[in-house]
Formats: structure tokens, sequence, C-alpha cells
């Protein structure tokens, strides 16, 4: 089946393309979601029309998540966490962790966005990648420290 993203899909497409999926896959999951509709000629050609209006609601939320790039570039998390022999952790650092700790500074990420690449398990500074959107990826500074008490 044919349809039109009417959003963004990861491993799909973008806004305005018309792409091929599965029946089932349209039906169950692109519907509901309001992330696409049926590509027939009407919806082809209203969508030459809306693809203008989608590129520059596109440029606003650029423009947006570039704000909140520089914001989330210039703040630095601390995670205080117990540690065993040779510094490492007791149980790890994840995504919804840092997620949390970001929204105690004021700043609301989701922990989708925030890509570990698994489960941090030791002590250090790391740069943790945040992909924002799709060509906006920011950089959080991240430490993490032994908690003593």
């Amino acid at each position: 089946m044919n349809v039109i993203l009417k959003e963004n899909v990861e491993n799909l497409g973008s806004i305005g393309e018309v792409v091929r999926v599965s029946n089932g896959y349209a039906r169950n999951y692109l519907f509901p979601r309001n992330l696409a509709v049926v590509a027939n000629e009407h919806q082809v050609e209203q969508v030459a029309h809306q693809k203008r209006a989608l590129t520059k609601k596109l440029a606003l939320v650029k423009a947006e998540k570039e704000a909140l790039k520089t914001q989330v570039e210039a703040i630095s998390i601390v995670i205080r966490r117990k540690t065993g022999e040779n510094q490492k952790l007791f149980g790890s650092i994840t995504a919804q962790d840092v997620a949390e700790a970001v929204e105690q500074k004021g700043l609301k990420l989701e922990r989708k966005q925030i890509e570990l690449g698994g489960a941090l398990k030791k002590l250090g500074t790391f740069k943790v990648p945040v992909r924002l959107m799709e060509g906006v990826v920011a950089n959080l500074n991240l430490s993490v420290v032994a908690d003593v008490e």
C-alpha cells in the first residue's frame, strides 16, 4: 500500500514522502497514530500544496531544536553513585537516569532521545549524544562520580 507520511517516521521517511508499506503496518501503526494517509490521486495533489506549509513548519521546528541543542550543550550533568572495587558502579547509569538528571536542570528530554549505547558501568566523564531530531544532535556533558557517604 502506498501512503503519504504526515510526520517524520524513523527508518521509513520524512514528511510528505510517498512510501510503500505493508497493509498491516499502515492500518495498525501509521493510521491510528495519524502519521500517514492513503496515497490516492486527490491526496497526492493535496500534498503538493501542503508540502510548502510543512516545509515552513519543519524550519520552525528545526530552529526550536537548534536552540534546545545550545541549551543542552551548555549544561553539565553530575550523577553520583556508589562504587565498588576498581571504580565500578553498583548498578548502572541508564538513559532514564540521564533524562531525570537533565529534567532537574530545567530541560525536558525523552529517554529515547538519549543515545548511551548501553548502560554506563564505570566512573568518568562522557559526551552523551542526544538526538533532538533528524540532523540535530547535541552532546551532553555527563560526569559519573563516586558517592561518598
